[in-house]
């Protein structure tokens, strides 16, 4: 679909957020809307309904890009390959009673690739380094969403081509995720980093929790592009 402006007939989300917003597109798996910041140029926007529920939490998506732009010999390998076992996701931990502190911990999908790949490590110098930064932690804090994933994503020549035939079919995000990064575990050429946050949205604070939702994106984007400089030098 061509990309549209926003108008009266867009999505309520859009509306709220129209003087940030460039244009949008309706893609297979949600919408994507262009942003006028170009520390967060596009944002992936999906609906998650709730089990049991006629409501629906907005989850916001980006990804940070690292293609690799050398030769890579079997220690560079294993470095890129590191960035796999470190996907983590935010848990609330209470600390007293009416009090409950941000913590980063392993992904669900850390189990799933340990399930397919032999000798899979798992690396917790993400998690760790998230829990240290206190910038961090008083923004999730402050804003308070009910989910955020970080997934690093192996990509390789193939698992492009394995994503677009999986798209034709109409296979889950999971499936098409787990998939691919078994298939890149062994040949990669990129890692592509997917941040993705997701809150139950109520009518007197939508704006003002999707711009939060939106600095949350910005803010770990902009901290992974430091974070994986810093291991693959």
């Amino acid at each position: 679909m061509s990309k549209k402006k926003v108008s009266f007939d867009a999505p309520r989300y859009l509306q709220l957020l129209s003087d940030l917003v460039e244009n949008w597109e309706n893609t297979l798996f949600g919408t994507i809307i262009y942003l006028k910041d170009p520390e967060l140029p596009q944002v992936l926007v999906q609906y998650k309904p709730l089990p049991f529920s006629m409501d629906a939490k907005i989850q916001l998506s980006c990804e940070v890009i690292f293609p690799f732009n050398e030769k890579l010999d079997q220690q560079k390998i294993e470095t890129y390959r590191a960035f796999s076992g470190m996907s983590c996701k935010l848990s609330w931990v209470h600390q007293k009673i009416f009090t409950r502190e941000p913590k980063f911990v392993s992904s669900d999908i850390i189990n799933q690739l340990k399930s397919r790949i032999p000798n899979f490590r798992v690396d917790y110098s993400l998690s760790d380094s998230l829990n240290c930064n206190e910038r961090i932690k008083n923004l999730i804090k402050k804003n308070k969403p009910d989910d955020l994933n970080i997934t690093a994503i192996l990509m390789s020549s193939r698992s492009e081509k394995t994503i677009a035939q999986e798209e034709t079919q109409k296979q889950s995000m999971q499936d098409i995720l787990i998939n691919t990064l078994v298939d890149s575990y062994y040949n990669p050429n990129s890692v592509v980093w997917t941040v993705s946050v997701a809150k139950l949205l109520y009518l007197s604070n939508q704006r003002k929790d999707l711009i939060g939702m939106c600095n949350i994106l910005k803010t770990l984007s902009n901290y992974l592009v430091e974070f994986t400089k810093n291991k693959i030098i």
